[in-house]
């Protein structure tokens, strides 16, 4: 993916370690003419190896052939809305309460902690209006929904969301232009007690009984008895055995935002005692993906 600055004749490779600039090039297009063919040849090039991204007026990551600003047609939860013309919009770097499940054959309802809640603050937020849409490197889920960062006038409303205490933040590479800034919100949701972590301690389980709570959004209490380090993310343990028992997950990308120092990862969080807040899920036995220091308290 690229970025082209042509004011200052730069290019920059997203997602690639190395960054180019058109003299680095020269060698690819002597056979070029100079000017605009240049500049063209190197786009279409790009392009075919898998789209041109550049940013807008406002700074905004955007790509070719998706939508700069939408009109919300339908608000489906705290997280997903439909724009006009039907296509699915999930926020990006967050993960807000459910109010449905698919059990298999339909949608029944079956609202998680602040499920409602999340949902009716986004229709305030977003309902009927325009937003502006801003794409990380990941333009698109699995399941063909856009995936953006949604502004609403000056209004961050992925941001929001988690300041209001209404979601989490779920940041994951190679989608982290926000990670930071997302974390942050995140902290000051906690620390003011709002939506989620006020409700959040009063649905408090015991890492043995985890798997009895896949699919809720609850605070998981238990010791850490192995640790591993893999190439991608580290795995807390909670029990013997490693494929049925609690899990949390801490993607390699996050781990940057806690006190670690000069500790091994695996090492700093082994024997701990702890109280885990997330959604509970089912990856191998019932899991929590953790994302940031705010999710995690150590209790000895």
């Amino acid at each position: 993916m690229l970025q082209l600055n042509l004011c200052t004749d730069n290019i920059c490779l997203v997602g690639n370690p190395e960054e180019y600039t058109l003299s680095d090039m020269k060698g690819f297009y002597k056979k070029r003419k100079k000017g605009a063919r240049r500049v063209v040849a190197i786009i279409v090039s790009v392009v075919a190896m898998g789209g041109l991204f550049h940013r807008n007026l406002h700074g905004d990551r955007v790509a070719p052939g998706l939508p700069l600003h939408a009109v919300v047609h339908e608000v489906i939860d705290g997280d997903t809305v439909i724009i006009e013309g039907g296509q699915k919009v999930r926020y990006l770097g967050i993960n807000a309460p459910e109010v449905r499940v698919w059990d298999g054959a339909q949608w029944c309802v079956k609202p998680q902690i602040q499920g409602p809640e999340a949902t009716a603050y986004n229709q305030r937020l977003v309902g009927g209006k325009e937003l502006r849409l801003e794409y990380d490197q990941n333009p698109k889920d699995k399941f063909d929904r856009l995936l953006a960062y949604v502004w609403v006038g000056d209004c961050f409303v992925n941001g929001d969301l988690v300041l209001k205490g209404l979601a989490l933040m779920d940041v994951r590479a190679p989608n982290l232009v926000y990670q930071k800034r997302l974390a942050a919100l995140q902290a000051e949701a906690r620390n003011s007690g709002r939506g989620i972590w006020r409700a959040m301690p009063g649905n408090t389980v015991s890492a043995e009984d985890a798997h009895g709570f896949v699919g809720m959004l609850a605070a998981v209490e238990g010791r850490i008895l192995r640790t591993h380090l893999g190439e991608k993310k580290l795995h807390l343990n909670f029990g013997e055995n490693v494929e049925n028992d609690f899990t949390v997950i801490i993607y390699k990308e996050n781990l940057s935002s806690f006190p670690l120092g000069r500790k091994d990862p695996a090492a700093y969080f082994l024997n701990k005692r702890v109280k885990v807040y997330g959604f509970i899920r089912e990856l191998d036995g019932p899991a929590v993906v953790v994302c940031a220091p705010s999710q995690i308290d150590f209790l000895d």
